[in-house]
């Protein structure tokens, strides 16, 4: 074998290491190397022996070295696995592999002659001209992620890797690139925050359930357990109007109760999707009347008027029970923070194939810092009310969580001393 001879076979068998090289490649594309400066370091290949090489070559043929680093570029490109594609100084392509033409749904005679503002849809390519043009100038490598419209109407999360490759003499021939899909994980990612999200959100409920039941309903207990025991024990010692004022207050607590258990119920139902929601057309201002007759001895012993200003003509798409709860909770909250005398109105509006709801009232208000705190399981925030009624928050947690499930949304604007407006959307009936 002559010197000639072997020193072919050298060159094929670095063309095979560097075949191998570019197989590993996609183990290795999604990591960072600062210190590369074009895809041929980042692959693990040497500039200079890269040029050797293709000058080795060049004597054996007399082939056009130019034409021979694009074929070998080719080459290159047809055995990475991800979509890649090279492009000359001027942004035109020079090849793509089969990926990268299933990812833009073009073919190779498509695409060769073209530059990326003929590829890709012009919102993208744009942006991806500037890049390119950058690149080229400032002579370095690119790693970089985007949203691309893959050609079966997909919105894919890619990473985009690309660097200058030069010509033999130093000068820059051109921009080769390889993109990475990560569409998969990230969704993966996205996953995992919702799953740690809704994780966070079952321990936050365990925690509201156990507080409640622990604290919230174990006093009223208490207050009622005291006062039996002195009407018991003493009932002679008190005189009439002190027996009606045990009464009275016993009544309340056992109100206070009764309601909280029934929001605690249908809210232990909802966390375990064990409450039905069936909705249906229901006149709204026929709803809001329902309410009020339910709330009005509350109101009544407070000197509240609880006002009713909906068209009686809207109709929603809602569950009965759902949009009921959300309404009484809603009222009775503003007559917990209203001062006696004063009143309570409800009004809606129809948006947007929703009607938008809002129950104002004038009472003492809600500090602005606090309203942040509202509708939040994971925080126990409670407001004592004008006449120092107590409550646990669930009731507005219950009523967001009841009008989510219709698809709408709600939310409390107020200022201590300027009352609150409670806003909340609802859908409207199709017809």
């Amino acid at each position: 074998m002559n010197e000639l001879e072997l020193t072919k076979e050298q060159l094929i068998e670095e063309v095979n290491r560097l075949k191998e090289k570019l197989n590993e490649y996609e183990s290795e594309s999604g990591k960072t190397e600062e210190n590369e400066t074009d895809i041929m370091a980042g692959l693990g290949i040497d500039e200079d022996s890269f040029s050797d090489m293709f000058s080795s070559l060049m004597s054996f043929g007399g082939l056009d070295l130019q034409n021979i680093q694009f074929e070998f570029l080719n080459v290159m490109i047809g055995n990475i696995p991800n979509p890649a594609y090279c492009q000359n100084s001027e942004g035109i392509y020079l090849g793509a592999n089969s990926y990268f033409e299933k990812m833009v749904g073009k073919s190779i005679d498509e695409i060769k002659g073209k530059t990326v503002l003929d590829i890709v849809p012009l919102e993208i390519a744009e942006s991806e001209y500037e890049k390119d043009k950058e690149l080229i100038q400032n002579q370095n490598m690119m790693n970089y992620e985007m949203r691309f419209p893959a050609a079966n109407g997909e919105i894919r999360e890619i990473v985009i890797s690309k660097s200058v490759f030069k010509n033999f003499d130093g000068s820059v021939a051109g921009v080769i690139g390889v993109i990475n899909d990560i569409t998969e994980k990230k969704r993966a990612e996205q996953a995992l925050i919702e799953s740690e999200k809704k994780l966070r959100e079952a321990n936050a409920t365990k925690d509201k359930f156990f507080s409640i039941i622990s604290h919230d309903m174990k006093n009223p207990f208490t207050t009622l357990l005291g006062f039996t025991e002195m009407l018991t024990d003493d009932y002679d010692e008190f005189d009439d109007a002190e027996r009606k004022s045990f009464i009275e207050e016993m009544r309340n607590v056992s109100r206070y109760s009764y309601k909280l258990l029934e929001n605690l119920l249908k809210w232990a139902k909802l966390q375990m999707g064990k409450l039905d929601f069936k909705p249906q057309e229901l006149n709204l201002s026929a709803s809001v009347n329902e309410a009020i007759m339910n709330l009005s001895e509350e109101a009544k012993l407070k000197g509240i008027d609880l006002i009713n200003n909906i068209n009686k003509e809207i109709n929603i798409n809602a569950d009965i029970m759902m949009i009921n709860t959300v309404i009484q909770n809603l009222f009775s909250n503003a007559i917990k923070f209203s001062n006696s005398g004063s009143r309570a109105e409800i009004s809606a509006e129809e948006k947007n194939g929703f009607a938008e709801v809002i129950i104002k009232d004038y009472g003492i208000g809600i500090k602005e810092e606090d309203l942040s705190k509202l509708f939040r399981i994971d925080i126990h925030y409670v407001e004592i009310g004008s006449a120092k009624e107590k409550g646990t928050g669930l009731g507005l947690i219950l009523c967001k969580d009841f009008i989510e499930k219709h698809g709408g949304q709600i939310s409390i604007e107020s200022s201590l001393g300027n009352g609150a407006m409670v806003k909340f959307t609802i859908p409207l009936a199709e017809n």
